[in-house]
């Protein structure tokens, strides 16, 4: 902060200046009159300076909350997608298990069927074969 030292010296010097003795006789010189508008422009540019500080920090910090921010919100739909994937793979996983299931079902009815069919061809056949014995006695 060498521009806020400066400035604080050419106060300083004006005050001395203005308590001295020849206070009167240099302003009259270009010399003092240089040195006050040097100071006065040294004032003006520190509080330009200080703004644009202020302002350049200001904007770091918008910036760095808007990134921030920004993260954030890539993580929230990052794991929304995540949730969803998981969602999506849990319902193929549930309708590939129902699919089975209904698989198992279907296929048990059909031995069930087949077996009640193999049954009532061999109760058709043992009978055939009664009738057989019986007429041949």
């Amino acid at each position: 902060m060498c521009f806020t030292v400066r400035r604080r010296h050419r106060e300083e010097e004006l005050k001395q200046g203005k308590e001295g003795a020849g206070a009167a006789e240099e302003e009259k010189t270009i010399w003092s009159r240089i040195r006050r508008n040097m100071a006065a422009y040294e004032t003006e540019e520190e509080g330009t300076r200080a703004r644009t500080i202020a302002q350049r920090a200001r904007a770091t910090t918008t910036t760095r909350d808007a990134k921030a921010v920004e993260r954030r919100e890539e993580e929230k739909r990052r794991l929304e997608a995540e949730v969803r994937k998981e969602r999506e793979k849990m319902r193929k996983e549930e309708a590939a298990k129902m699919l089975q299931a209904e698989k198992r079902k279907l296929k048990e009815k059909e031995r069930k069927k087949r077996e009640a069919d193999d049954e009532k061809e061999r109760r058709r056949k043992e009978e055939l074969k009664k009738k057989k014995t019986v007429k041949r006695k």
